[in-house]
């Protein structure tokens, strides 16, 4: 139950991972901001006994409904259609103060006729979703203005017809979770470009690879994939990714280039790079000038295509994995990266180390001057000079923004460069990559800890160390964690 949390999301982003939850008996999100159409993969879930989504922004017809559901509460939404036929296990059903045509099998009444005519302008178009504006204040089930937003789950699966673009030119089909993974990246970097949209991705003029395709700073192979991202400063703002951003950009399988410099991209590290390793085609990628923190990952480099690797400018600590002997150009300056550099299996033409806290760079050949300059011992001494098991050293966010604030009359870029020139205070938080061993999977733990985040959870018991880790016993038993019940494998059943 995750009710009067006023989640701002399309109900299908929330749900599309939940049809792999094959016992999960109630869901209730009621009181929220949850708009566009309810997705048949959520009715229609095996196990799914009842389901509440009332007072919240929901548009568009309700799917056919399938036993064994018995309670359906829809009331305080902007459903429209007839109700569908009821399955026989159907026994309480409310959908008044909905857009409904027909409420047979269903209890409910009308909405006032202008509230139903008026929103989004009487409707959306393809790869839109009518979204509720929420300001400041806006409590859920009152009315507030809406309009049409680029839904990032609703994308057509064919985003190109040759009608709209050129009759010589062949349709090019994109995997509808490559154009998720596309509008999940323009929000999670604030892209404002105009020609950003869910129906303009990889459609212009075939061709050449080279050629862009409807997006800036993105570029395309001849069969509409992505295959290049070159994104800089596109804010001026901290950037935190969504929790599956790193996950969903992995299914970019045509990607070959990514650069995302002075994005100011705020999230740990080694989740990021393990997910970039998933991409066997990747051979250049810069995330130099960001905020990224904690370890990097062994896998990243060692992805046997990756040949230019750049990731100065960073809070990245710990020690250099291995470097793998593809790799031609590998920039890591600007860290706090420690020990000693690792040996290359071959000697790297291109390789810059200098200001961290490493003990030995003389196999990292470089010639840029004062390669070997590395931080001072004071400087080092990050965290107390060092975190526990399961904790991470990270700067810290509050009082970066606040030195944002201070830059916030400056242009995007020279913003940038004078965010980048500061020092912030580091310390000790917990990490959402590595995890103490509990009885619980990796994954799930993950998750609970940025549903934590999500939902700014005050209760003071919320912490990774307590979760499921306690009192093993039946599935009523509270383990550790305010509001959540866990089985006695340690995995949570309940919250």
């Amino acid at each position: 139950m995750l009710r009067h949390l006023r989640i701002h999301a399309e109900l299908k982003a929330f749900t599309q991972h939940l049809s792999a939850v094959s016992g999960l008996q109630h869901f209730d999100m009621a009181y929220n901001f949850l708009y566009g159409s309810i997705p048949a993969a959520l009715v229609t879930m095996p196990a799914l006994t009842t389901l509440a989504l009332f007072v919240n922004y929901l548009t568009g017809s309700i799917p056919q409904l399938v036993s064994p559901l018995v309670g359906l509460i829809l009331a305080s939404n902007y459903l429209s259609s007839s109700f569908p036929t009821p399955p026989t296990t159907l026994a309480s059903c409310f959908a008044s103060s909905t857009c409904l045509t027909d409420f047979t099998g269903c209890r409910g009444f009308l909405r006032p006729s202008g509230d139903c005519g008026t929103i989004c302008g009487g409707g959306c178009g393809e790869g839109e979703a009518c979204a509720p504006l929420v300001e400041a204040g806006s409590e859920p089930g009152s009315i507030v203005p809406m309009e049409c937003a680029v839904s990032i789950d609703s994308v057509p699966p064919r985003l190109m017809h040759t009608s709209a673009v050129d009759s010589t030119v062949p349709p090019r089909v994109i995997h509808t979770s490559a154009a998720v993974a596309m509008l999940l990246l323009r929000r999670s970097l604030g892209v404002t470009f105009t020609d950003w949209t869910a129906a303009s991705l990889c459609l212009v003029s075939g061709g050449s690879m080279l050629t862009p395709h409807g997006w800036t700073g993105v570029r395309c192979d001849s069969q509409g994939h992505p295959i290049a991202i070159d994104i800089a400063a596109t804010t001026g703002q901290f950037l935190l990714p969504a929790p599956s951003f790193p996950s969903v950009v992995s299914t970019l399988q045509a990607l070959s280039s990514i650069a995302l410099p002075g994005n100011s991209i705020y999230t740990e590290f080694k989740a990021f790079a393990w997910h970039l390793s998933r991409l066997t085609s990747l051979k250049h990628l810069d995330l130099s000038s960001n905020v990224l923190y904690g370890p990097i990952h062994s896998s990243l480099l060692t992805i046997p295509t990756l040949t230019s690797l750049t990731l100065s400018g960073n809070d990245l600590t710990g020690s250099i994995p291995a470097v793998g002997s593809q790799l031609l150009s590998l920039s890591l300056s600007s860290n706090y990266l420690s020990s000693s550099f690792p040996t290359p299996s071959t000697p790297l033409p291109a390789c810059s180390a200098h200001t961290n806290c490493l003990t030995d760079v003389s196999v990292c050949n470089t010639s840029e001057a004062g390669a070997g300059n590395q931080r001072s011992a004071s400087e080092c001494a990050i965290c107390g000079g060092g975190c526990a098991e399961g904790e991470v050293c990270a700067p810290n966010l509050m009082v970066m923004r606040r030195a944002q604030s201070m830059q916030s009359t400056q242009s995007t870029q020279s913003a940038m460069a004078a965010l980048a020139t500061l020092s912030y205070p580091m310390s000790c938080f917990t990490s959402r990559d590595s995890f103490l061993p509990v009885a619980m999977a990796p994954a799930a733990a993950a998750a609970m800890l940025a549903l934590k985040k999500s939902l700014h959870v005050p209760f003071t018991d919320w912490l990774q160390g307590a979760l499921c880790s306690v009192e093993r016993g039946t599935d009523s038993t509270t383990h550790g964690w305010t509001a959540v019940t866990c089985n006695g494998e340690g995995h949570p059943t309940a919250m």
